[in-house]
């Protein structure tokens, strides 16, 4: 077998951070090198101290799902960028909208509670909203679950605000028959609540006042196990704005290979499915699992995620196995950005990645 240029980085329980190039330390000497630095180049930075908030227990306890918790932050990072520059600003979190602020509990007075005489702020609908679904019309559902919140920095001047609202289209009713919130009541629903909370930021913190803002909507509900939410709406307003429009955010998450995936991209579905035929030639009499998950901007596959887990009972099976794994790589397009996470049982072998519009393969093996 002919053996392609892997680009092997083996490690031993460290930990490779790359991205150490002259505009990060421009940056860094900005700000008297009180920050982190970037691991990719058009990342963000942390600004340092990073102030740790207590919503974290919040968010913990609201988003359960690992999944979910993760593409928050890096779908909010990402879609932040087309307003707040990684060349400019850094980053801290959940600095106004803590604990306290969210929870709405043991009658606690919260923006994650329902709207009342007793509790003004709250962001959930007042009791006796009527909702549209797919199976009639239902009241009361709680659909806002979350707020993140990413403060912006120019040095350490806030100068930005963007935040999530987690929210929920999907729940049971009391017969236990799963239900979703027609599209339609949930844009007339976020319409509302996202200029609630923008007036709840402006009227509440004086820093917010004349603070550019960004406001998305993320969608936790999903019928595909393993599969994230999605984002489904932005609004921005600049300086001292008080009224925020929303526009739609065209993405979503796919699993491959299904049936979704192959209307969605048949091309990319029939190289997942000779990437799986592929591995199976090693035929080591344990299934091996690969799985992908595709995401798709505006419908076009920007980034592919392949999960392997194999059975191997011997490091040699497993070597053959990433060796496989990187050498059919070219089965994919170069045109979205592609990682392979390889395990043994529950134990991480190998990650491979290569980004997009670029034929370089990198391989870490652990």
């Amino acid at each position: 077998m002919k053996l392609k240029d892997l680009g092997l980085i083996a490690l031993s329980g460290v930990l490779l951070l790359s991205g150490c190039n002259n505009s990060d330390d421009k940056k860094k000497d900005k700000n008297d090198g009180k920050e982190t630095v970037a691991i990719r180049e058009g990342d963000y930075t942390a600004l340092l101290p990073f102030d740790v908030s207590d919503a974290r227990l919040k968010h913990m306890t609201m988003v359960t799902n690992l999944n979910d918790t993760l593409e928050i932050a890096n779908g909010l990072m990402k879609y932040s960028k087309q307003h707040f520059s990684p060349d400019t600003y850094t980053y801290r979190e959940s600095q106004f909208l803590d604990y306290n602020t969210l929870d709405a509990s043991a009658d606690k007075n919260g923006l994650l509670g329902r709207k009342s005489e007793e509790n003004p702020i709250g962001l959930n609908p007042e009791n006796g909203t009527a909702f549209q679904t797919d199976k009639g019309t239902i009241k009361d559902p709680v659909i806002l679950v979350d707020i993140f919140e990413i403060d912006w920095y120019k040095g350490e001047e806030l100068s930005g605000l963007s935040l999530a609202m987690v929210v929920n289209s999907q729940d049971v009713d009391e017969k236990n028959q799963k239900y979703t919130i027609k599209e339609s009541d949930m844009k007339k629903y976020e319409s509302v609540y996202g200029q609630r909370l923008l007036q709840y930021m402006r009227d509440t913190y004086p820093q917010m006042k004349k603070l550019p803002i960004y406001v998305t909507v993320y969608d936790i509900a999903g019928d595909q196990e393993g599969i994230p939410g999605t984002f489904k709406r932005e609004g921005y307003v600049k300086g001292d704005a008080t009224s925020i429009d929303f526009s739609d955010i065209n993405a979503n998450w796919v699993l491959f290979p299904t049936d979704e995936s192959d209307k969605k991209d048949a091309t990319t579905n029939t190289a997942f499915v000779n990437y799986k035929k592929a591995l199976a030639e090693l035929d080591l009499g344990d299934d091996t699992s690969i799985i992908g998950k595709g995401y798709f901007e505006n419908d076009s596959l920007n980034e592919l995620k392949i999960s392997v887990v194999a059975h191997a009972k011997t490091g040699m099976e497993m070597n053959a196995i990433a060796q496989l794994l990187v050498e059919n790589l070219d089965e994919f397009a170069t045109s979205y950005r592609i990682t392979v996470d390889v395990s043994c049982d529950n134990n991480h072998y190998a990650a491979i990645e290569r980004e997009k519009n670029s034929s370089k393969v990198t391989t870490i093996l652990f």
